[in-house]
């Protein structure tokens, strides 16, 4: 990936900052030399695109079990996101303004403890970024103001974002993994159950959806602002009580 990492370790303050080597991409058979704890040459972090997490038509779950099998082996499993490949939310000027926030809660769904941003928070072109945005604007993150720099609405989404993983945490150390599915799931969020995730492919997968990758839909229209709020209160009663 271009530009600047920034490595984001969410939720729990008592988790320790990583240390390591991180990399980008999927753990897999032909890299299991990588994660294997042999030989003292592991990844400690692998940093897993979110249309990559899954599988694609055909095999629209394959890469789960090497994933599991990588945190079986004391391997983090982080998230990254990027433009070139379509398929779920991100942090494109363009996208819906609830897509950040939903990525996030995407990792709140999957237990996901942190989360890989390589674009750049202030890659500008020439001219001025709060006129016009060259490109999908993924990258501008942090605007030039008269005082100081000036958050954009997608930053104040992704830490939003950030809040809504630390309250589903609590979740799912309380009540497990389903109560976070069915919190997510109710609120039209994500096609989820408590049972589990139902994705979306053009071919194979439970549901039908746009690209080859499997997925699971997601809201990102008018009412995703109000549903997102809905989960949040949703998860603090739970986180609560």
């Amino acid at each position: 990936m271009k530009g600047p990492i920034t490595c984001a370790p969410m939720g729990r303050p008592s988790l320790p900052s990583p240390t390591g080597m991180l990399v980008t991409g999927n753990p897999a058979g032909a890299n299991r030399f990588l994660w294997d704890g042999k030989n003292g040459d592991d990844a400690d972090i692998w940093a897993v695109l979110s249309r990559r997490y899954y599988g694609q038509y055909g095999d629209p779950r394959g890469k789960l079990a090497t994933i599991a099998q990588a945190r079986r082996a004391g391997k983090l499993i982080w998230s990254a996101t990027y433009t070139g490949v379509g398929g779920s939310p991100g942090y494109r000027a363009a996208e819906p303004l609830s897509d950040p926030r939903m990525f996030l809660l995407w990792n709140a769904l999957e237990g996901i403890e942190g989360t890989l941003y390589a674009q750049g928070l202030t890659s500008y072109k020439p001219g001025n970024p709060l006129e016009s945005i060259a490109g999908n604007g993924e990258s501008v993150l942090i605007y030039p103001g008269a005082d100081g720099p000036v958050a954009s609405a997608r930053l104040e989404q992704i830490r939003d974002g950030i809040e809504d993983w630390d309250v589903l945490d609590v979740v799912r150390r309380k009540r497990g993994a389903g109560a976070v599915r069915t919190i997510l799931g109710n609120a039209g969020l994500f096609s989820t159950t408590a049972q589990g995730v139902k994705l979306a492919c053009t071919i194979g997968c439970e549901l039908h959806g746009p690209t080859r990758f499997a997925w699971p839909q997601w809201s990102h229209d008018a009412s995703t602002a109000q549903r997102i709020e809905a989960a949040h209160l949703q998860a603090l009663r739970a986180a609560s009580g």
